[in-house]
């Protein structure tokens, strides 16, 4: 059985969460956005490097892609821990957001699994994808909660326990909408202003335009993301307990199931 979920109240409870923590919610989500703009950074000019001849310029380039790709979910749990922990008014240092390491490779394999879940879904339509995109929501809450879980455990507890609430879920990212469209506005404009495919690459590979993304996503997801997390915990937590699906007991290996 689900129950509504006062949006609002949960979210003047995170910004009230948010300046009771003992470590600097704005510090922390600072490292966490300034590292994924080095690796973007370093993605970038990978990029650039590789319209050499070297024949190392091309594996060089899908390697700083894969690596980005695959440390984002990493360090990603680490965000969520914090989160975690100053919701239970606990203590969380910065190095929080490295713990993901530590299973690392449940969550990459995770990150896979729901990708292509999401990808086979969408193959029957755009909807079915969407809609699969929030089945699995909870999925890396769930690890996070018990690192013990199997990746495929954690995607059927997502399962049962956003039913009713994935509209609840959608409701609660289209509030964040206008910080979310601010901080990808440079990728937005480009995309809906230039159609020739020459000028695209053009425009997208000067230094100008990169730091001018990655400042506007720095600084637009600085204002929003601690607040976000940390409301999402909130509709966690009472997914949870009214659903009974508890990630400290996961399901029966017999009950895995792929879709």
């Amino acid at each position: 059985m689900f129950e509504h979920i006062d949006r609002r109240r949960v979210k003047a409870e995170a910004r009230a969460i948010l300046r009771d923590a003992q470590v600097s919610p704005r510090a922390f989500f600072a490292l966490y956005l300034g590292i994924m703009a080095l690796l973007n950074v370093c993605s970038y000019l990978t990029s650039a490097a590789g319209s050499g001849t070297s024949f190392l310029s091309g594996p060089a380039e899908l390697f700083v892609s894969i690596f980005s790709s695959l440390l984002t979910p990493v360090l990603g749990i680490g965000v969520y821990l914090y989160c975690m922990a100053i919701r239970r008014g606990e203590r969380a240092e910065y190095l929080v957001l490295f713990d993901g390491f530590s299973f690392a490779g449940k969550i990459i394999v995770l990150y896979l699994l729901q990708l292509l879940f999401v990808f086979l879904w969408m193959m029957l339509f755009i909807f079915p994808g969407f809609v699969a995109a929030y089945r699995y929501r909870f999925a890396y809450l769930n690890l996070c909660a018990n690192p013990a879980l199997s990746p495929l455990e954690a995607l059927n507890l997502s399962k049962q326990q956003t039913l009713g609430y994935k509209w609840q879920l959608f409701q609660l990212d289209l509030s964040y909408f206008g910080w979310i469209f601010l901080s990808s506005l440079p990728v937005i404009l480009l995309s809906s202003l230039v159609m020739d495919p020459d000028m695209f690459n053009s425009i997208a590979a000067n230094p100008l335009y990169m730091a001018a993304e990655l400042i506007c996503s720095f600084v637009f997801s600085l204002i929003y993301m601690p607040g976000y997390y940390t409301s999402e915990l909130a509709y966690y937590e009472t997914a949870v307990r009214t659903s009974g699906q508890n990630p400290g007991f996961p399901q029966s290996p017999e009950e895995d199931s792929f879709f």
